[in-house]
């Protein structure tokens, strides 16, 4: 290998043997392996994940990026590409190929055994896999010296500013700002009765038009994307040109298709690019926080607006007319964004969900910094849902098997949910600057402005940019927590008919 056309070839085959064993881990593993096929499957994820890192520490190819590194006719695209892979191909030499292997296998068998354990509603069935992943993963970071602890190298593989001590000045301030609001709320509530139905009800093929048609009007490519129902709610993508969508049925409809539109954002972020340039690292999400935040932008600031229910409500009322007939905008408005004290991440509002992460962050922090262990987490869990929430946990699922993202070494993954819905209310605001009637749009159904405004202003910069240094271009800040607090109360506000919650918080 001489040329940067060699780079580009190489990296293709390693974006290639990447997408499809994400394909075969996550959707084929939890939607078409029968269950005695899960222990071959995870051996061949294994053995596709230990073959990508051996092409990714390969001599001649780190030999070739340090040569590329030093060539002065690149591009700026062309330098950010040889520098991303460059620090890829350093930090992954450091780990043996073993013990790709071996983290890989024990992390396929212990997502089986999570899923196990919630359909048994038994954390104990889970444990001994969960600890052998923390192990594990706080082995992995040994690999990686120079951080101030081990989550903070957890941190840096997946969010390049990140670091521990950053986090706990933002949820300091998280808990400071919003949790007087949560307590608040919480005592102002209405009786509505749940919009639940048969989950029968929500796999006919008029529901399943109905989230299509939903889908279209968002800049849904039926030929490039799938949409399907499954255990859990996720997006995968194996290429841009095939982009998965799943969602789990609980039985209720809106919060199905808010989960929709959130997996949506993703999987828009992921088709942003072109096939050509498959593996490329300057194609790959400036970093995960911003990755959620095209999700919670399109959940939030256009699934569950006041606008875009409008343009709903009449299209339920013909589908399930026994349902939605006599429901009002305000009744929707309050059912969908009502704060309560929900004991599932899933089923929080806008204003306690950020006190679900901060409880997920710091519990995370202290087990792969060795503070705690396996055994403590259902006491620690408990404990910090009553002293935050005032929730009592009342059984396994409630608590640690409400997520999957433990069970997969994910221990770095939840403060990013925070910092994208910040993201998220920055961009929308930025967006509403730009097109000043994206509201009246909402209501007629009209969104595709939306995802163009996304790629031109988001997308486009990708890996060129990190996630603050878009974010202060587009929306003038980094991370507006001021920001995000005024958006609460002035939703918050119409919704409880206050019209200044700060008045009442003071």
């Amino acid at each position: 290998m001489h040329t940067y056309q060699d780079y580009t070839r190489y990296n293709r085959k390693m974006g290639l043997l990447h997408h499809a064993a994400n394909i075969l881990d996550s959707y084929d593993g939890l939607l078409s392996v029968p269950e005695n096929g899960n222990n071959i499957r995870a051996e061949q994820v294994a053995l596709m994940k230990e073959m990508g890192h051996s092409m990714l520490t390969n001599f001649d190819y780190r030999e070739l990026l340090l040569k590329l590194s030093n060539t002065a006719n690149l591009s700026e695209i062309q330098r950010q590409n040889v520098k991303l892979s460059l620090k890829k191909t350093l930090d992954a030499s450091r780990v043996e190929s073993d013990f790709v292997h071996l983290l890989s296998t024990t992390r396929s068998a212990s997502v089986d055994a999570y899923y196990r354990a919630r359909e048994n509603n038994d954390f104990a069935l889970f444990a001994p896999y969960l600890e052998k992943v923390v192990a594990l993963t706080r082995e992995y970071t040994t690999f990686h010296p120079g951080f101030a602890t081990p989550y903070d190298a957890m941190l840096d593989e997946y969010d390049r500013w990140l670091t521990t001590e950053y986090l706990e000045g933002y949820f300091t301030e998280i808990k400071t700002k919003l949790l007087p609001l949560v307590r608040l709320l919480q005592w102002k509530q209405w009786e509505i009765e749940p919009l639940s139905f048969e989950k029968k009800q929500l796999e006919s093929p008029e529901v399943v038009e109905f989230f299509r048609e939903r889908l279209r009007e968002i800049g849904f490519d039926l030929t490039r994307w799938v949409i399907t129902p499954a255990p859990a709610s996720f997006m995968i993508d194996g290429n841009p040109d095939d982009v998965r969508i799943c969602y789990r049925n609980t039985g209720l409809l809106m919060e199905m298709l808010g989960s929709i539109f959130h997996e949506w954002g993703h999987g828009l972020y992921e088709q942003a690019f072109s096939v050509n340039d498959i593996g490329l690292p300057i194609w790959e999400a400036a970093s995960y926080s911003m990755h959620e935040s095209q999700s919670r932008l399109y959940e939030n600031h256009v699934g569950y607006s006041e606008e875009y229910f409008r343009y709903l409500l009449p299209r339920l009322q013909e589908l399930f007319p026994e349902k939605f007939q006599s429901v009002t905008i305000q009744e929707l408005l309050r059912k969908m964004n009502g704060v309560t004290k929900a004991p599932r991440r899933l089923d929080a509002d806008e204003i306690s969900y950020h006190i679900h992460i901060l409880i997920r962050f710091e519990i995370e922090r202290d087990l792969m910094n060795g503070i705690i262990e396996v055994h403590d987490l259902p006491w620690i869990w408990n404990a910090k849902y009553k002293e935050y929430l005032d929730i009592d946990v009342k059984n396994d699922v409630e608590w640690v098997l409400q997520d999957i993202h433990w069970s997969d070494g994910s221990f770095w993954y939840f403060p990013t949910y925070s910092l994208g819905t910040i993201y998220a209310t920055q961009l929308f605001h930025a967006l509403e600057k730009d097109i000043p009637d994206i509201r009246e749009r909402l209501e007629k159904g009209e969104l595709i402005a939306i995802k163009e405004w996304l790629n031109t202003h988001v997308h486009a910069h990708w890996s060129l940019k990190t996630s603050t240094e878009i974010m202060e271009q587009v929306t003038g800040k980094k991370v507006d927590v001021d920001g995000y607090v005024e958006y609460i109360r002035s939703k918050y506000g119409k919704i409880y008919n206050i019209p200044d919650l700060q008045i009442l918080e003071n």
